[in-house]
């Protein structure tokens, strides 16, 4: 499977209600700017339960994947309000340290198109953010 957008990664199987809910508001385009987020949805029950690692050993070893960075859906995703999702970054030969922060839904379109086009880098992101370590916008 090829993903021509990056992806959030489900983890958490335990509500479909919320999972739904979810995916309606990455969907959501951004009011104040009309800017959508172009993401793609990894759904698959035999992700169930795993951490970010496992998920990163899952996707380069199952798909083919573009992107320095992808997104999960995990229990604390599910367990927060806002269903703040993790955001991390896939380590290369350009920036080979790792990270991670979290993103509240509609503050994902931010995050994607930015670092889709390295307008930004993943540390203006992961500096930007509140307390919780979420990012919620600038």
């Amino acid at each position: 499977m090829d993903f021509i957008d990056p992806i959030i990664i489900r983890t958490e199987f335990n509500n479909e209600t919320q999972w739904e809910e979810l995916c309606e508001m990455v969907k959501t385009p951004n009011t104040e700017y009309g800017i959508e987020a172009y993401i793609e949805f990894l759904n698959d029950p035999r992700l169930n339960g795993l951490n970010s690692n496992q998920v990163f050993d899952k996707l380069v070893a199952e798909f083919i994947y573009d992107f320095d960075f992808y997104f999960v859906a995990d229990k604390i995703t599910f367990s927060e309000a806002g269903f703040p999702l993790l955001c991390v970054k896939i380590p290369d030969e350009h920036s080979p340290e790792e990270g991670s922060f979290r993103v509240i839904p509609n503050a994902i379109w931010a995050v994607e198109s930015n670092l889709r086009i390295c307008n930004m880098d993943f540390t203006e992101f992961s500096q930007n953010t509140d307390e919780a370590g979420i990012f919620k916008g600038f």
